[in-house]
């Protein structure tokens, strides 16, 4: 069941749907990335620093997701504007919802 939540969450994600992209999030996310270290809390922020991202030439594509328990982890690579990045998204989820989200880039 996560792969496939995983899978719609990274579609959306692609999609730059914001709405529906906020349907994945719990209202207490907590979102930790190399921009923002020492955390983004809480639904609206995070959506706030997605949009600001959305904003640029982005393009975001999986190689692996793996499932942990509620944990899923996404492999990837990552194009923001002229920017090519490798990483790995760690994804908690609690009913369905994405409740921390932690990305990392190598």
């Amino acid at each position: 069941m996560l792969i496939e939540r995983t899978k719609a969450y990274i579609d959306t994600f692609n999609n730059k749907d914001i709405n529906k992209l906020s349907d994945f999030f719990d209202q207490d996310i907590s979102l930790f990335d190399p921009a923002n270290p020492l955390g983004v809390f809480g639904k609206d922020n995070v959506l706030r620093i997605i949009r600001e991202l959305f904003t640029k030439d982005i393009s975001f594509v999986s190689k692996n997701i793996f499932v942990d328990g509620n944990n899923t982890i996404i492999e990837f690579s990552l194009k923001i504007d002229n920017q090519y990045l490798k990483g790995v998204d760690i994804i908690e989820w609690q009913d369905s919802k994405i409740k921390t989200l932690r990305a990392y880039l190598y």
